[in-house]
Formats: structure tokens, C-alpha cells, sequence
């Protein structure tokens, strides 16, 4: 009796019987027929069982399906998330596109506006200094007033040089004062004016030199090794057109920013050409007047000036009317 709740599951064979008989207390001597009147005894329907393995083989399958079910349902939800961020980066691409373009229009709208303020602003400094550079070379009768100032575009060749030339003077343990940027002046013939301004001050060999034709070589430095500048317009105008400015005299002037460098000055004209001081990057004349500069990387043209002198009856009058 204690057996039958073991025989549901197993489907009796000859190893059925053996298994069955190997369980039975040794009093008992059951053979193949005994193990049968023992079920019949009993009336244990005989059932024929599944087979373990098939059991598990179907779990297992089962157990399969659901998680091919899950990872399918996993594959849609992702592929969902996809389309949701595919979706957010179309619409922030959509939107950065936007916003640059209407930075972009705001730039181009601050230019325009900004853009003719800085070119006054320019125009009046540079104004501003070529009056403030005026000395009274002429005297009190004659002024010097201002036609025309053109402001030159920045040149980007030209600006390149002269922070080249800036830095190895830096380098060459040049003090703060001397690689001061400041104002010059450089008057000339009205078609040099133009070379000037697009391609700066050149070294320029001189015909009259070559031929040994006596002129005037410069009176601080050979004129063929460097270019001459001075802090003061009116004292340039000279060379507008190779004589003073006189009442209703008219001309042209190059406005430049420069960096001097060290100086040798000379308070007085020396005889005979003068070369290049070694050491030196500029030589200045007496008066502070002129500065003969060797390198002309260390000028940049800024503005084209086109002058004119009127005289003025009243200068020198301190009292109307007193004898």
C-alpha cells in the first residue's frame, strides 16, 4: 500500500518491475505476476505517463515563446524610442538651423548699423589727430583746414609686417615708450598717394644717387635706407609740392600709425650722407621734427588727407581795437 502513490508517473515495463520490486520489504516475493495482482488488488488504473524529458522539452518551449514574445515587444518599444529621438534630433537640427540663421541676420543687421557708426567715429579720430598734429609751421597767418580725410580699409599684409617689426623690437629690448603706437605724417605727390595707401612706404632707389648727381640725400639719413615721417602734418606739407603752403595752397598728406622703436637723435644736421645707426631703429632730427625710420614695416597707412591753406587776417590780434 505504501507503493501505489509511486506508480501514476511510471509506465510499468520489465525496468518498472524491477524498480518495483526492489522497493518492496523482502518478506514480500514479488515476481511479474505478483506486481500485477498487487495493481489489480488494488485497483490502480494503469495511465501511461508523459516521458519527463518531453515535460521539460515543453516547458522549455514555452518558457521560449514568452521570451521571444518579450523580446519582440522589448524590439518595438526600442525601435519606438528610435522614431521619438530620431524625431527630437530632426526637430533641434530644424531648430539650431533656425536660430543660426537668424543670428546670422542679426550679425549682418548689427553691421549694417554698427558698421558706418565706426567708420564716423574713425573718420572724426583720425580728424581729431591730424589737427591736434598741426604745429603752425606757417605761422599765425596761415591755417591749414582739412577737405578731405579717406579712411583706409585695414590691410591685412600691411598690419602682419608691422606686428612682426613691432615684436622683434619687443625682442630686441625695446621699452614700452619706444614701441609706443602714434600718428605720422608723410606728404607727397598726389599719384604716389594712392601706391602709398594700398601698398605702405617702400625703400625706393634713387636715380640721382645712382648717377652721382649732387641733390639733397636726406639730412638724417640716406633717403635710399629708410622713409622719412613727422609727428606734425603741416611740417610735411613741404613735399606736397616742393614748396611752402602759402595762402590758397593745396595738397596731399598719407596719415600712417607707427612704432619707432629706439631712437639716435641728432641735434643737428650732420654733413655728408647718413647710413643706417647699428642698434638704432629710427634716427630723429633736431627739433623732434623728422624721424628717418630704416624699416618701412614698422609704418601702416591709415588715412589719405587732402588739405588746403587760407589765411587769417586776425591771427596775432590779442585786443580789438588797441593801438
Amino acid at each position: 500500500k505504501d507503493v501505489p502513490s509511486m506508480l501514476d508517473p511510471i509506465v510499468l515495463g520489465s525496468v518498472g518491475v524491477v524498480a518495483l520490486t526492489a522497493l518492496c520489504p523482502p518478506t514480500m516475493a514479488l515476481g511479474s505476476a505478483g506486481v500485477m495482482a498487487l495493481l489489480l488488488k488494488e485497483d490502480l488504473p494503469l495511465k501511461q505517463a508523459a516521458c519527463p524529458h518531453a515535460t521539460m522539452q515543453t516547458h522549455l518551449q514555452t518558457e521560449l515563446e514568452v521570451a521571444k514574445a518579450q523580446l519582440k515587444a522589448v524590439k518595438t518599444a526600442h525601435s519606438a524610442a528610435l522614431a521619438v529621438l530620431d524625431a527630437e534630433r530632426t526637430a533641434h537640427a530644424t531648430m539650431q538651423a533656425r536660430l543660426q540663421a537668424e543670428l546670422e541676420a542679426a550679425k549682418t543687421a548689427h553691421a549694417a548699423v554698427l558698421g558706418p557708426v565706426q567708420a564716423s567715429l574713425q573718420h572724426a579720430r583720425l580728424h581729431a589727430e591730424f589737427l591736434a598734429s598741426l604745429t603752425n609751421t606757417y605761422g599765425q597767418h596761415i591755417k591749414i583746414l582739412v577737405d578731405e580725410i579717406t579712411v583706409l580699409p585695414e590691410n591685412a599684409e600691411l598690419e602682419a609686417r608691422f606686428a612682426h617689426a613691432q615684436a622683434a623690437m619687443q625682442e630686441a629690448g625695446c621699452s614700452p615708450a619706444e614701441l609706443a603706437v602714434r600718428y605720422v605724417y608723410h606728404a607727397c605727390h598726389a599719384e604716389l598717394a594712392a601706391t602709398i595707401a594700398h601698398e605702405g612706404l617702400q625703400l625706393q632707389p634713387c636715380i640721382s644717387c645712382d648717377r652721382g648727381v649732387h641733390h639733397d640725400d636726406g639730412w638724417f639719413g640716406r633717403h635710399t635706407k629708410g622713409v622719412y615721417v613727422s609727428k606734425h602734418a603741416d611740417y610735411t606739407l613741404y613735399y606736397s609740392n616742393e614748396c611752402d603752403a602759402g595762402p590758397n595752397a593745396t595738397g596731399i598728406v598719407v596719415m600712417l600709425k607707427a612704432v619707432f622703436g629706439r631712437a639716435k637723435y641728432f641735434p643737428r644736421r650732420a654733413p655728408g650722407p647718413i647710413e643706417p645707426t647699428a642698434g638704432y631703429h629710427c634716427h630723429e632730427g633736431s627739433e623732434h621734427l623728422e624721424h628717418f625710420i630704416f624699416n618701412p614695416a614698422q609704418t601702416v597707412p591709415v588715412a589719405v588727407v587732402r588739405w588746403r591753406a587760407i589765411t587769417t587776417p586776425r591771427a596775432g590780434i590779442l585786443h580789438a581795437g588797441k593801438p
